[in-house]
Formats: C-alpha cells, sequence, structure tokens
C-alpha cells in the first residue's frame, strides 16, 4: 500500500512539473606540442593532434560537441575519451580504437583560471571558466613531453524550480 501511495504521488509531482531542460556541461583545450610542431585539441567527446602550428580556435567553440569533425579525417585520427564525465581531471586518458590502436594520456602539472563568469540566464545558472593548464603528454611509446594548453569549462544548470523566461 506504501509502495503505492509513493508511486501516485512520484507520479503527481511528474505531471505537475513544468518542460523540464537538461543541464549542459563541456570543456575543451588547446595548445601546441614541440619537435615536432602539432597543434593538440579536445574537447568532452574527442582529442586530434594536427601536424604543423594552427590559429587556435575561440575558446568558446570548443564547448560545442560537433567543433572537431571537420578536423577529423583519414590522415587526421581522432582518439576517444575513456571517460566523458571525467571532466577536466588531473588525467585524462584518449584511446583510438583504429586498427592501430594507440593512447595518449594527459596528466595535469600545474592548472591556473584565469577568468571566471558567472550570470543568471532565464533561471538557470551559467558558469564559464577558462584556464592555463600544463600537461604532461605521453602518447604510447614515446618520451613524454609538456604541453601547454587553454581550457574552457562551460555549466548551464537547470532552473530547478526558478521561473524562467516563459
Amino acid at each position: 500500500m506504501r509502495q503505492r501511495i509513493a508511486g501516485m504521488a512520484v507520479g503527481l509531482l511528474l505531471a505537475s512539473a513544468g518542460g523540464a531542460e537538461a543541464a549542459s556541461w563541456a570543456w575543451g583545450c588547446q595548445g601546441q606540442l614541440s619537435a615536432p610542431d602539432q597543434t593538440a585539441i579536445f574537447t568532452r567527446y574527442q582529442l586530434v593532434v594536427l601536424e604543423g602550428k594552427r590559429p587556435p580556435i575561440a575558446p568558446t567553440k570548443l564547448i560545442d560537441d560537433s567543433a572537431l569533425k571537420p578536423l577529423i579525417g583519414d590522415d587526421v585520427p581522432g582518439y576517444d575519451p575513456d571517460n566523458v564525465n571525467d571532466g577536466l581531471a588531473k588525467s585524462i586518458v584518449f584511446t583510438r580504437d583504429a586498427p592501430a590502436k594507440s593512447r595518449i594520456t594527459l596528466t595535469e602539472q600545474s592548472s591556473r583560471r584565469l577568468s571566471h563568469t558567472a550570470k543568471l540566464v532565464c533561471g538557470r545558472d551559467e558558469v564559464t571558466d577558462t584556464f592555463r593548464k600544463v600537461y604532461r603528454y605521453v602518447r604510447d611509446n614515446e618520451p613524454p613531453r609538456t604541453l601547454t594548453m587553454t581550457c574552457i569549462e562551460y555549466t548551464l544548470s537547470t532552473r530547478g524550480g526558478r521561473k524562467g523566461c516563459d
């Protein structure tokens, strides 16, 4: 009987809830490797290492899920993170499951916040942080290298019962 009452209560709460909006969490980094010159860029869902120096991508474009898709092709393989929900963790592992398996591990050596903005957007909290991070970059059996990156982390919360812009 208690389960039935609890089930009806949950059903009423769900039925009375307004339009649900999902929260958003995204991040991305870009930096230059030396010897040989390479550009490393990663987002929550992918990492690419491009040959040669490239002009930087605007940090706000790195939070788009499809930011790296135009860069990935037959000659530029993409690496997938082992866990997309780790955020900008102290250690991030990316794996390529192509016929020639490969792994890149980034281990944070230092981090400094460059900027922080927080604002209320239609009843939702929007927070954007930018960082300068130094990683130890290890690719398969290559010697470790130092990689300095500019990173962005973006969150947009749910309304959490607050009034929106409706």
